[in-house]
């Protein structure tokens, strides 16, 4: 969710990017984030994608993405495929809604 916010206000717009990181900070709670699976952690650890469900945090970074727009500064962030163990990096290069 950070870098969504911080990649969607220009160098210089720090000011407005903490004004609007820290109302959504504070207007969000868990379950705007991610809830228990049905069964509880058990089942998302044995018939799930992770311990808990996160498809509403899927959905605030989509909004928050299309609310800003497109990206206004660089940025990287990685992460390893957990199907193949491949280092994937995301940068200002690819569209925001990817």
């Amino acid at each position: 969710m950070n870098a969504a916010i911080v990649t969607g206000f220009a160098v210089g717009e720090e000011d407005e990017m903490v004004e609007y990181a820290s109302d959504l900070w504070k207007n969000t709670g868990n379950s705007d984030a991610y809830e228990n699976w049905w069964g509880g952690m058990l089942r998302g650890l044995t018939d799930k994608s992770g311990v808990y469900n996160n498809a509403a945090e899927y959905e605030l970074v989509s909004k928050i993405i299309k609310e800003l727009g497109t990206c206004k500064r660089k940025f990287v962030v990685s992460s390893v495929d957990v199907n193949t163990g491949n280092y994937v990096r995301f940068n200002e290069t690819l569209p925001r809604e990817e």
